[in-house]
């Protein structure tokens, strides 16, 4: 299907990845957090996204995982202590590490490290990673969560959350 002006209709039809990253807009909330000298359970990274933050999400990962080419976006983050996210075990008195925004990238060649870069969490995916990202995605969408998944080769932990008000 094409447009009055020859182009494809469907992003997912265009030849250039890029234009097809580059045309994915952010919807919804998504929040990413850990607690500063917390105990055990509380240990790691945690997240958590409203309903169209996850669709967004998902749509997200299939394009990067059909991509050849690599490709990141750079996402916007909601603090947790504003939608009562980091209140998952209920009241505490942790302070937060809150990043401001959420890289993801398709980490083809797999050289990637994930981590906190100055007010940025990084995350290059490898292809298992796209995979396993988005259905922890969908879980949350769907109200299961409360489980953890390892990522990337240095096996950063984050921890899945429901959105706060689905409780």
């Amino acid at each position: 299907m094409t447009k009055s002006d020859g182009k494809p209709s469907c992003a997912c039809y265009h030849g250039d990845m890029e234009e097809t990253v580059g045309s994915w807009q952010q919807e919804g909330r998504i929040s990413l957090w850990r607690y500063r000298k917390a105990p055990k359970m509380y240990h790691g990274w945690h997240f958590t996204a409203d309903q169209e933050g996850c669709a967004s999400l998902i749509e997200l990962f299939n394009i990067l995982s059909s991509s050849t080419n690599p490709a990141h976006r750079t996402i916007s983050l909601t603090d947790p202590q504003e939608v009562g996210a980091d209140r998952i075990f209920g009241s505490h008195g942790f302070r937060l590490d809150v990043p401001a925004k959420l890289r993801i990238a398709n980490d083809l060649d797999e050289s990637g490290s994930i981590g906190l870069a100055a007010n940025v969490f990084v995350m290059p995916l490898r292809s298992e990673d796209i995979g396993q990202f988005a259905d922890a995605v969908r879980d949350i969408s769907g109200d299961h969560a409360d489980f953890g998944v390892s990522f990337g080769s240095n096996d950063i932990i984050i921890n899945f959350w429901w959105w706060p008000n689905k409780r």
